[in-house]
């Protein structure tokens, strides 16, 4: 068995057992009404828990841990010692290595995910004409962020809802260099329609 497994059946026991003592402790140093209560209670139900599982803090820190080891021996972070406290700085190849990464998730599904923002008592229509040149990566982000955040398609490059339109979204947009090729517009009242971009 593992070194890892086995520190973290060890605390899985460890916790039960301390989980179990403040359990008795707290019957014993209760009044008697209070403590035939707390006593049927963990008889009807089991021992109270923790808010804390030990051993899951400790799979926490584990891989935490390995990832920071990992990256190190990848070059991208190196760390010191200083006070007894562990600093870590990425490194020049990390550096590069972070705007690979960033570049490549750029228009992942990941990155066209946006907090919910609920309806709107308004109609959006976001309509987009992306030149070819341009790629199929940005119009896949696009229509991945657009049904991320609720809006529908009447047409490839039409969608429509009832929802706010996040500033993060926009900038994006903006980011992506997408905003020049979208036309986004509210209709406000009944036959009136209003551009918001």
């Amino acid at each position: 068995m593992r070194g890892s497994i086995v520190i973290e059946k060890i605390l899985e026991v460890l916790q039960h057992g301390a989980e179990a003592s403040v359990g008795i402790l707290d019957v014993f140093l209760s009044d008697y009404a209070e403590s035939r209560r707390k006593l049927a209670r963990g008889i009807k139900y089991g021992p109270r828990h923790f808010k804390t599982d030990w051993a899951e803090v400790f799979r926490d820190r584990q891989r935490f841990y390995s990832l920071l080891n990992y990256l190190k021996q990848q070059g991208l972070i190196e760390g010191k010692k200083e006070e007894g406290k562990s600093l870590w700085k990425i490194t020049k190849q990390g550096l590069a290595k972070l705007k690979l990464l960033k570049e490549r998730n750029r228009y992942s599904k990941e990155g066209a995910v946006y907090a919910e923002r609920g309806d709107d008592s308004s109609l959006k229509i976001i309509a987009y004409d992306i030149p070819v040149g341009e790629g199929e990566k940005k119009r896949g982000w696009l229509r991945w962020a657009l049904k991320n955040l609720g809006f529908t398609m009447l047409q490839k490059s039409v969608w429509m809802g009832k929802r706010k339109v996040p500033e993060e979204f926009l900038r994006d947009l903006h980011e992506r260099r997408l905003l020049p090729h979208m036309q986004i517009f509210e209709v406000a009242k009944r036959g009136t329609l209003k551009e918001i971009t």
